[in-house]
C-alpha cells in the first residue's frame, strides 16, 4: 500500500487512513460522538489539510450523506463546502462525489455547490489547473442535470461574480474563459449570459483611454489661417528658437527645435504623431474580445479562425 505522511508525524498507509476516516465519520455522524464530531470538523476546516486526508474524509462523508442533517451537522457541512478542492484533482473528485450525494438528497445544496464552482472561476489568486477545471465543469453539468432549475441560480451567480473592471487582465480572461465554456455545453444560458458579458465589456471600454495620434501642429488647420496676414502679427514666432542650444535627450536646436521635447516618445512635440503606450484597459478589452470572437467562431463557424 502507498504511504502518505501523517501530519502529526510518522506514516500511515492509505488503507489505514481510509479505515480511520470511515470510523471517524461513523462515530461522528451515526453514533453522535460529540468529541469525534468536533475532531472531524476541525480536520476538515484546517486550511493546511493534507490532500490525501481531505480526499479520504470527503469520500467517507459521501458514503454517509444519507444520515446528514442540516440542523445537526451544519458545522460539518460548512467545513466540507470550504475544503480547498481547487488545488488538487483528487480532492476535487471527492468533493464532486460528496456534492452529488448531498444534492440527490436535497436541492437545498444546489446553490452552495454552484457558488463554490463559480467562485473558483473568479479566483484572483491563481487559475484552476486544467485537470481540476475539468472536474469542476463535469460537476456543474451533473448538478444542472439533476436540478435543471439551478440554471437560474448559476446565471445569477455568474453575473454577480464578474470581476471588477479594474482588476488585472489575467483575472478577467480566466473568468470569461470558464463562462464561455459553460455556455458551450449549456447553450440555453447564452441568452441570459451574453447581455452580462456585453455589459462587462462596455464597462471596461468606458475606462479605456484610446490615444489618438494628432498631426504635427504645422498640419493642423486653423480658422485664423485665412484671416491673419504676416503683416498683422503682433509677435512673430518663426525665429524664436533660432540659436537655442539642444536640450538633453533631444536633437539640435534651431527652428522647430526637436531637442525641446526629450520626454516625448521619439523626441516629438506633443501632438507630433509619436507612438503612445497602450492603455492597460485597451489591452484588457482586446484580450476579452478575442476570447468572445473565438468562442462564436468555434460555435458557429466550424472552428477557430473560421469566418
Amino acid at each position: 500500500e502507498a504511504e502518505y505522511p501523517w501530519p502529526e508525524g510518522g506514516a500511515r498507509s492509505m488503507g489505514s487512513l481510509a479505515a480511520d476516516s470511515d470510523a471517524l465519520l461513523h462515530a461522528a455522524m451515526v453514533d453522535g460522538d460529540a468529541l469525534e464530531y468536533a475532531n472531524l470538523v476541525g480536520r476538515l476546516s484546517n486550511p493546511r489539510i493534507n490532500p490525501t486526508e481531505a480526499r479520504q474524509l470527503l469520500g467517507a462523508f459521501a458514503k454517509r450523506a444519507s444520515v446528514c442533517r442540516e440542523d445537526l451537522h451544519a458545522d460539518l457541512l460548512t467545513a466540507a463546502l470550504h475544503v480547498r478542492w481547487v488545488e488538487d484533482a483528487g480532492v476535487a473528485e471527492a468533493y464532486a462525489v460528496l456534492a452529488q450525494e448531498l444534492i440527490a438528497r436535497s436541492t437545498a445544496f444546489v446553490e452552495p455547490f454552484i457558488a463554490s464552482i463559480v467562485d473558483s472561476f473568479a479566483s484572483s489568486s491563481q487559475p484552476l489547473p486544467d485537470d481540476v477545471a475539468d472536474v469542476a465543469h463535469a460537476l456543474l453539468r451533473s448538478v444542472l442535470f439533476t436540478c435543471p432549475l439551478g440554471v437560474r441560480t448559476l446565471c445569477e451567480l455568474i453575473h454577480a461574480r464578474f470581476p471588477h473592471r479594474r482588476l488585472q487582465t489575467a483575472v478577467h480572461t480566466h473568468y470569461l474563459r470558464h463562462v464561455l465554456r459553460v455556455m458551450s455545453y449549456e447553450p440555453y444560458v447564452q441568452p441570459i449570459l451574453v447581455p452580462h458579458i456585453i455589459q462587462q465589456l462596455l464597462a471596461i471600454d468606458a475606462e479605456a483611454n484610446v490615444p489618438a495620434a494628432l498631426p504635427p501642429p504645422s498640419q493642423q488647420p486653423s480658422a485664423l489661417d485665412d484671416e491673419v496676414d504676416d503683416d498683422d502679427q503682433v509677435f512673430r514666432m518663426d525665429d524664436m528658437h533660432d540659436g537655442w542650444p539642444p536640450l538633453p535627450g533631444g536633437g539640435g536646436g534651431g527652428n522647430g527645435a526637436p531637442g525641446l521635447w526629450p520626454a516625448v516618445a521619439g523626441g516629438q512635440p506633443p501632438g507630433g504623431g509619436g507612438a503612445a503606450a497602450m492603455d492597460p484597459e485597451v489591452e484588457k478589452l482586446d484580450a476579452l474580445l478575442a476570447l468572445v470572437f473565438d468562442f462564436w467562431s468555434r460555435m458557429f463557424g466550424g472552428g477557430a479562425g473560421a469566418g
